[in-house]
């Protein structure tokens, strides 16, 4: 129909035959009276605008479509189907909106497109009385505006389910927003004052923006929110008390409420009372994540109610803050493979209440997102509280007087800039991904140390027992500012032959690297490169910072191969000032960066050691000249480093 159309009385259309009735015409007007359109079993849609001064009741099993710029007094859903598929639809009136409200009519509001607002004081209900089933879904490209909030709860709010109806609202990848201008009303999710129901907020994707209470399952209701996607957030609000409990899971006395967050959901609020004072259950998992901000506030079984808190199986607990104001035990708290996260704070309080009232098994992780500790000895093991330390954000940091990376524990540094101010001691593994991280007290290395690719920077001494190890490729970087004790035997695990280590300036420019009791083995000169040497603790590059020296000591066996030698800009007339060896130090002569040393060999009077390039073969005409260069060396005094 291409005609402009005004409805003068209630109207039935659809009532016989099949198909899609369309209004073409610059607008369908429904007067200056409340109207009820009957939609039997068709689609009737109206492409461009859509205007009615009142309540607009939509009855019938079929579905009213609607795409242009439309303005309504009020909505009455009471079956079947209306959709917003475009433009944007805007609701002005005093009256209440309903969606679903007759006696076993199934009512569905489809935001597939455009907008919805509704600026009001009155109440949006969904499912509003016994036996009736409403439903609000809000799909990708779509958006739901609930504004100028403010009156009463009792007359103001957003009820999904009351009255014995059930009521549900569905967001898969749309946009839902509450702004309210006073503290008095709230979104209820199964049932509301002195009005019982049952409800369901299901979010797959997309956002849901609450500056007004949430309360799930409230007196003698039950009311479940599933977050598989997307994020809640309960905001209070500037213009909202701050002692006010802002999303509350069993929110009345017999009311049932359930939270559930996962597969990369994420509820953010800043106050959160599971159980008050009904039951409640609140569960993180498979990729959830539950951030407290502002008040950090986390409560468990709260005026006589029962609730319990899980987080399970990869989710996440957020705290914002360094002591969150949390009230619960290991008997209604647990975790287990999962994460408790401090997010852009200074000082982390591990040993307060809301760390260790979890009851905890299995590999538990804490995470400085961003973050600092309260210095503290702490250990990080199988079994233990947490297993796995994580740094991760801007400059995060561990502080304290020891820290432990026991067996099966480990520390991940992941895409950041980080600190370690403790003395490590690790016997399982530290992995760096994509990190500078600096160390400024002593490490011990019985475990991996695992970099892919990274900076790592000791201040201090490192020191890798027999069984620790280092690995690292192209782009990996050891900095030693003071000395590295290499005992490792590990032959099998330590591989850094296309890494780098450097030597430079810290709290000393004279270095050691001790090879004394480990692995690196002199197997001699006649090979092609380092890669055969993998598996002799054999190193890519060797970079010496100017203004630094190096000795490389070690035991009558040992000797130390390396691809390139850097000595920062530094000549063969330099060497026998800033190396000092004491075992034979192998480099090979093909590897870009060693031309300045033409392949040769070096040794000096005041070395015990020599610097030799690879590939120099070993037949019987020099045998004469080996046993020569033995004699000599037997017959130096072995130089000791002051």
């Amino acid at each position: 129909l291409s005609n402009n159309v005004s409805f003068a009385a209630n109207s039935v259309l659809g009532a016989a035959g099949s198909g899609d009735l369309t209004f073409q015409g610059a607008y369908a007007d429904l007067g200056a009276s409340a109207r009820t359109l009957t939609i039997s079993n068709a689609r009737v849609a109206v492409a461009n605008s859509f205007t009615g001064v009142v309540e607009l009741t939509k009855a019938g099993p079929g579905a009213l479509a609607l795409s242009g710029v439309n303005a309504l007094g009020g909505l009455k859903l009471q079956s079947g189907d209306l959709r917003l598929e475009g433009g944007s639809t805007k609701i002005l009136g005093a009256p209440a909106v309903v969606i679903g409200n007759t006696l076993g009519g199934d009512a569905a509001l489809l935001i597939q497109g455009g907008s919805l607002a509704y600026s009001s004081n009155s109440t949006f209900f969904v499912g509003s009385g016994a036996g009736v089933t409403g439903t609000v879904i809000v799909a990708e490209g779509g958006a739901l505006y609930l504004t100028n909030r403010s009156g009463l709860f009792t007359s103001s709010s957003t009820v999904f389910g009351e009255g014995g109806g059930f009521g549900s609202l569905i967001v898969s990848g749309g946009v839902v927003r509450t702004e309210r201008t006073s503290d008095a009303g709230k979104l209820f999710v199964g049932g509301r004052q002195f009005s019982p129901g049952s409800g369901q907020m299901l979010i797959y994707g997309g956002s849901v923006d609450l500056s007004e209470a949430l309360y799930v399952g409230h007196t003698d209701s039950t009311g479940l929110v599933l977050i598989a996607g997307g994020t809640l957030t309960v905001t209070n609000m500037a213009v909202l008390p701050a002692g006010v409990d802002y999303a509350k899971i069993g929110s009345g006395s017999g009311g049932m409420g359930t939270m559930v967050i996962s597969n990369g959901g994420r509820f953010v609020s800043d106050l959160v009372a599971v159980g008050f004072p009904g039951t409640g259950l609140l569960l993180v998992s498979e990729g959830g994540t539950l951030e407290l901000k502002r008040n950090n506030y986390l409560k468990l079984g709260i005026g006589g109610g029962t609730g319990a808190i899980s987080n399970l199986h990869g989710g996440t607990i957020r705290f914002t803050t360094n002591a969150p104001d949390t009230s619960y035990t290991s008997a209604n708290a647990f975790m287990s493979d999962s994460t408790l996260e401090f997010q852009g704070v200074d000082a982390a309080a591990l040993n307060e209440n809301a760390v260790v009232n979890f009851a905890h098994q299995g590999q538990n992780t804490l995470r400085l997102n961003s973050a600092t500790n309260a210095a503290i000895a702490y250990a990080f093991t199988n079994g233990g509280r947490f297993a796995v330390l994580e740094l991760a954000g801007v400059n995060p940091s561990w502080q304290g007087p020891s820290l432990l990376i026991g067996a099966g524990g480990e520390l991940r540094i992941s895409n950041a800039t980080a600190g370690v101010n403790a003395t490590l001691t690790n016997a399982g593994t530290i992995r760096a991904v994509n990190a500078h991280v600096t160390y400024s007290s002593p490490v011990v290395l019985g475990g991996g140390y695992l970099s892919d690719p990274s900076t790592n920077t000791f201040l201090s001494n490192l020191t890798v027992t027999s069984s620790g190890y280092l690995q690292g490729g192209a782009g990996d970087r050891f900095v030693f500012q003071r000395d590295l004790i290499l005992q490792s035997t590990n032959t099998t695990q330590f591989d850094l032959s296309t890494a780098a280590i450097q030597f430079s300036s810290g709290s000393a420019t004279n270095h050691v690297l001790n090879l004394t009791g480990g692995g690196a083995t002199d197997l001699g000169s006649n090979w092609i490169s380092v890669a055969q040497l993998a598996t002799n603790f054999a190193v890519g590059r060797l970079t010496l910072s100017s203004g630094n020296s190096l000795q490389i000591t070690g035991g009558a066996a040992n000797a130390f191969y390396i691809g390139m030698l850097d000595l920062n800009g530094l000549g063969t007339n330099d060497l026998r000032d800033v190396l000092d060896l004491d075992v034979n130090l192998y480099y090979d002569p093909n590897a870009i960066g060693n031309e300045y040393l033409d392949g040769l060999i070096y040794d000096y009077a005041e070395w015990n050691g020599a610097l030799i390039p690879l590939a120099i073969p070993e037949p019987s005409v020099f045998l004469a000249l080996g046993a020569g260069l033995f004699l000599l060396a037997l017959g130096r005094s072995r130089k000791r480093k002051d």
